[in-house]
């Protein structure tokens, strides 16, 4: 230990000794930019209940983005400079093979999600809505994915 280290943890024991408190503060964390993103082909073809999600969204007064973006769009994603020392946080309803093509874009999987190499973009797929039929439980599904990845720091 060196001689700096012994100081400070000899002031720490005479803060004990003395029965004080000790109060740090925290470091200002980046702001976490939350996404939420649509493939224009998903959002055609279930158009009312993707309207309600949204609505739904909204009601919930979390500051997010909704975009509908093209296949090619989505891709570039994973590539795009973000603005530095901001994270961002993407749930995006794609087809699969839009899904498969953005993970090939060097994304790791973490935690049910998908992290880029500096692990400030963060990525939750939902390829529920590729489906003809919409079912309750495929809507709650979404939703709960949804929270999870507005949720996720």
């Amino acid at each position: 230990m060196t001689e700096i280290e012994s100081r400070y943890y000899d002031k720490i024991e005479l803060l004990k000794a003395l029965n004080v408190d000790i109060w740090l503060k925290k470091p200002n964390f980046p702001k976490i930019k939350k996404n939420i993103i649509i493939q224009t082909l998903l959002f055609e073809k279930h158009k009312g209940i993707i309207e309600s999600f949204i609505k739904s969204i909204r009601n919930l007064e979390i500051d997010t983005t909704v975009k509908k973006l093209e296949n090619d769009d989505l891709v570039d994603i994973v590539n795009s400079n973000q603005e530095k020392n901001k994270k961002c946080n993407f749930f995006i309803v794609c087809q699969k093979e839009v899904m498969n093509e953005m993970i090939d874009k060097n994304l790791k999987k973490s935690d049910n999600v998908y992290v880029n190499e500096t692990k400030d973009m963060i990525f939750v797929f939902n390829t529920l809505f590729e489906s003809d039929k919409i079912s309750n439980d495929m809507k709650k599904s979404v939703w709960k994915d949804l929270i999870y990845s507005l949720s996720y720091e």
